[in-house]
């Protein structure tokens, strides 16, 4: 039987792309293309090694290292608890594909008659074979576009956000907050840090009104989009932030803003940093 060599790379590629994408997605890994490419490239020359290798145990051990270095040029290392799941599901996923395909009663060959480590590949002059691989391709790179315009965003936002609870005039409020290193805003003889709540959870203040009800407020300045603007400052009752599964009380001025604009409703008030020290 023929092999195409060009053929043989791009039917491997496919296969290769699909379940290091597939990988990361169920890890939840960050998906950046540039390094699947890469891993897949990586793993395609992994291919033509293993077709070289006759002896069982350096097959195998050749194999785990391969896979070892495919994950770590994919999603980097972050932990050894993370690598090994990484690896685990890569396999698991290995042999998912190969038996959806044999399913498809695919062919197979043996490229290597005398290779002791059995390293049978598919047949890629099989037409269902590549029904099957591009289909998946297809339905990988849909998934990606759809887990980093979503599940991605989700999660950054997710690790920066906290719950936050403050009292103010008698009235308790509650929402998420999203940590914001731009925001720097203080009161600045009292070096306190400003926390800026959306109109959705609280209206604005008038500082008649805060006047009348004894409410200690402040007037800062601090940069807008075009320019400085003056802002009205107002002391809570008490305010709370949960940090590691307990709500933790801190010193701070609440400011009212109309500019806070969270796609998906993720948060509705800006954090400054330091509150979380």
């Amino acid at each position: 039987m023929k092999i195409y060599l060009d053929v043989l790379i791009l039917f491997n590629f496919l296969i290769d792309y699909c379940i290091i994408v597939y990988t990361g997605i169920i890890q939840k890994e960050k998906i950046r293309y540039h390094r699947l490419i890469l891993a897949t490239f990586f793993a395609v020359l992994g291919f033509f090694v293993f077709m070289f290798i006759s002896y069982t145990i350096l097959f195998f051990t050749i194999r785990i290292v391969f896979s070892l270095l495919i994950i770590l040029i994919a999603y980097g290392y972050k932990n050894i608890k993370q690598m090994i799941g990484n690896v685990i599901v890569y396999y698991l996923l290995n042999t998912v594909l190969a038996g959806l395909i044999i399913s498809f009663n695919v062919k197979t060959l043996n490229i290597n008659s005398g290779n002791k480590a059995g390293l049978y590949l598919v047949n890629s002059s099989h037409v269902v074979s590549w029904y099957v691989i591009v289909i998946s391709f297809i339905i990988a790179n849909l998934i990606v576009y759809y887990y980093k315009h979503t599940i991605e965003e989700n999660v950054f936002y997710s690790d920066k956000t906290y719950e936050i609870r403050f009292n103010f005039l008698g009235s308790n409020y509650h929402c998420n907050g999203f940590v914001d290193t731009g925001n720097q805003v203080r009161v600045t003889d009292e070096n306190i840090p400003v926390i800026f709540i959306s109109t959705s959870i609280i209206n604005k203040l008038d500082h008649v009104d805060l006047v009348e009800k004894d409410v200690e407020f402040n007037y800062i300045t601090c940069n807008g989009i075009n320019n400085q603007q003056t802002v009205l400052v107002v002391k809570p009752e008490s305010f709370y932030i949960k940090v590691n599964e307990h709500f933790v009380e801190k010193d701070v001025y609440i400011a009212i803003s109309d500019n806070i604009n969270s796609k998906d409703k993720h948060f509705n008030a800006i954090i400054q940093p330091s509150v979380l020290n």
